[in-house]
């Protein structure tokens, strides 16, 4: 502990030493509207007006941060969401903090408050910035007190040394970019080509991506312990993009995002390496007959291996 607490030291927020300011008095604040609409329909993807962001903020920046991360129901303001990149900050920092707190790394009191300012200045300065899953999820139900239901996410238990299921959302955040998943040649069952759906579908929902080798999965036309021949993983792969591109990923604009591998002795391995190229000619000459080839256009989403 004493020696966690030693590196704990003032760096950028040297100013609020015996000073009665906050760090976020450091910044200087300005408000910004932000209007995104659809280029092609004209129809509003997001319009919020006098959102709060430091001055020094592009409006890029601004548009990014309030149309994918600003919470946007549940958030006890006037507005009913958040309306400054304060509310975010804190609600993010807080958390990390008072994990650490009660995980006993960090002694409450000046080190937490120390650590606290040091971690916002470098957030709201633009230094660093936490993956996707941590600007959704991250304190909504410290800050807010939204719970987000049961969905089924479990947690380390250090004491019952096993994993426990969550009480609900967001007492403890998904907070990781990519969870890595394994699959067994089976359409039921723990582990198998349908519980993969779901399992993704749940990761999918808080914001994070997800990585599989589908080499366990038989090709095309081999056999099945019932009789008959398998579908093989191409059909597989294919309805699995669909799922990915059907799910926001953290209920926004976002697509979820797949990494996908087979090892290379797989017999549909020739078909798995030019899956994402044949289906790009199709594009293609759907876009010379006219179809939208717009990433998000018609010729798009024809097509599979998009999300993948």
């Amino acid at each position: 502990m004493e020696q966690i607490s030693s590196i704990i030291q003032r760096y950028y927020t040297k100013a609020l030493e015996n000073s009665d300011k906050t760090v976020y008095d450091l910044f200087k604040w300005t408000k910004r509207d932000v209007l995104l609409t659809d280029y092609k329909t004209g129809r509003v993807l997001c319009d919020m007006k006098d959102l709060e962001f430091p001055e020094a903020y592009s409006q890029q920046a601004a548009d990014i941060i309030a149309s994918k991360y600003f919470r946007k129901a549940g958030v006890n303001t006037p507005e009913g969401h958040e309306t400054s990149m304060r509310q975010v900050a804190h609600r993010m920092v807080d958390f990390w903090v008072a994990a650490l707190v009660e995980e006993g790394l960090v002694e409450e009191g000046d080190q937490s408050q120390i650590l606290y300012d040091e971690l916002v200045y470098g957030l709201l300065a633009q230094i660093y910035a936490p993956n996707s899953p941590q600007w959704f999820n991250t304190g909504l139900k410290r800050s807010y007190g939204i719970e987000g239901g049961q969905n089924e996410l479990y947690y380390w238990d250090p004491e019952k040394e096993e994993a426990v299921e969550s009480p609900d959302t967001y007492t403890r955040t998904q907070a990781s970019a990519c969870f890595i998943l394994s699959i067994k040649d089976s359409l039921l069952g723990e582990a198998s080509i349908s519980d993969h759906y779901v399992t993704e579908t749940r990761l999918f929902k808080g914001g994070s991506g997800t990585g599989t080798n589908f080499s366990p999965i038989r090709a095309e036309g081999e056999g099945l312990s019932g009789g008959g021949q398998s579908s093989g993983l191409m059909s597989f792969l294919k309805g699995l993009d669909r799922n990915a591109g059907a799910i926001k990923s953290g209920g926004t604009t976002r697509r979820a995002a797949k990494m996908v591998m087979l090892n290379i002795d797989h017999p549909e391995i020739e078909d798995f390496i030019t899956w994402k190229a044949k289906e790009e000619d199709k594009v293609m000459a759907l876009a010379k007959m006219g179809y939208d080839g717009d990433i998000d256009g018609e010729a798009y989403n024809t097509v599979s291996g998009q999300n993948s």
